[in-house]
């Protein structure tokens, strides 16, 4: 169902470079469909209790005192921040399919489900052999936001760098996307992340199944005055980390260890300024299962070998991202404004049998890939009147030269 508060169309002149990529537009457009404060309202919401209206003009509700630091006043400037925020980068003419924190826990494995899963939980997602997400039948093309800020692509072969347990809610836009959302037009999966503010107090929890699976996990949130923070973190390990490629229930040489972590730290300076930390990391370590009763057909051989048992094969890759987001959102009467900036980095190291990978192939190769993207983003919106809203936007993205060898 789409989200009430995402409503609105900017144009995008986009500029491609040979190092990176930057997109700006802005557009003029209605906005009745929008919810917005009424007439004369403070910024942000009122922090007291109303009385019954009365014949003539209220009194204007009082500004928040933060020098207090009461959680009351925090949350509600919070969760103001978080509609202005949605109002910055709506989707007009998308389709929406929204989970929210609730669908999450009760599905099944709850937050100790590989994020791939969530995905393929709304209509149009499919995953292939490797766990990689199509949706509407695209190739890739997907376009990553935590809290409305982009992600720059990684090297993801295997596994998930982001966990299921960080994300408050989870949006899933498709359809005729607006230009805002530049090149990458498969889908958006949006995620909005846990707040310490608003959820605080933690849990450590451990999950186990078959094939090996186990699954320790933690996650703490809380707020000191006017930060607020949330960490969380788990361990895999189980012997499923890639498909199998046989019809057996044990799969030959498929273990895998996989790491992730992540911290939000957000401040509100005053009752109109909020600055948001956001870093994330992943690691993984992978076996490359085997298909056992194959024999070399190349006729080779190596160290006067020239057979070689397949499912003793010993082929692994590691695959590791980190990503930092530093964004600052502000409020001014009617203006409405994000600036970030963000960085990723990713790579891939698969190390080969170096027998059995020269009998069977001819060739064995290590092979070494590294990404690193940096770059800033910035989302701003200006209701003119009741009628009319202007947005406008830019994205900008500098890949640094890969690494290969």
């Amino acid at each position: 169902m789409t989200n009430p508060l995402l409503a609105g169309r900017r144009a995008v002149r986009a500029l491609a470079h040979a190092t990176g990529v930057s997109t700006a537009g802005l557009c003029l457009l209605p906005a009745a469909a929008m919810p917005a404060l009424a007439d004369g309202a403070a910024w942000p919401l009122p922090l007291v209790a109303q009385a019954p209206p009365t014949t003539g003009n209220p009194p204007p509700a009082p500004e928040p005192n933060l020098v207090q630091g009461t959680s009351f006043d925090i949350d509600v400037i919070a969760k103001a921040l978080d509609i202005a925020r949605g109002q910055i980068q709506p989707s007009l003419g998308a389709t929406v399919y929204q989970l929210q924190r609730q669908t999450i826990e009760t599905q099944t494995q709850g937050d100790n489900a590989p994020f791939n899963q969530v995905l393929l939980q709304a209509p149009g997602v499919a995953q292939d052999s490797f766990g990689q997400v199509h949706v509407r039948g695209d190739h890739a093309n997907l376009q990553f936001r935590i809290d409305g800020v982009q992600l720059p692509e990684g090297i993801n072969v295997f596994g998930q760098a982001l966990e299921t347990r960080l994300a408050q809610s989870v949006s899933l836009i498709t359809g005729a996307l607006p230009a805002q959302y530049g090149f990458r037009t498969a889908a958006v999966v949006d995620i909005q992340t846990k707040s310490g503010l608003l959820e605080p107090g933690g849990s450590i929890s451990m999950y186990g199944g078959q094939q090996g699976w186990l699954q320790p996990s933690f996650e703490y949130g809380g707020h000191v005055g006017q930060v607020n923070y949330f960490v969380s973190g788990d361990f895999l390990h189980n012997s499923i980390g890639v498909e199998n490629p046989t019809g057996s229930f044990n799969a030959v040489h498929d273990t895998t260890d996989q790491e992730r972590g992540f911290a939000f730290l957000s401040g509100i300076i005053d009752p109109t300024t909020r600055v948001t930390a956001i870093l994330g990391t992943s690691r993984g370590q992978y076996q490359v299962p085997n298909n056992p009763g194959q024999t070399p057909g190349l006729g080779l051989t190596v160290n006067g070998q020239t057979n070689f048992n397949s499912s003793l094969l010993d082929e692994n890759q590691r695959e590791i991202t980190h990503y930092g987001v530093l964004a600052l959102q502000k409020k001014l009467d009617d203006i409405d404004f994000q600036v970030s900036v963000f960085s990723r980095y990713s790579s891939a190291y698969f190390t080969p049998d170096p027998l059995g990978d020269l009998l069977f192939n001819g060739i064995a190769q290590t092979a070494y890939r590294r990404s690193i993207a940096t770059g800033t983003q910035g989302d701003g919106s200006y209701r003119i009147s009741e009628d009319h809203t202007l947005r406008a936007g830019y994205f900008d993205a500098r890949l640094l030269p890969p690494t290969l060898w």
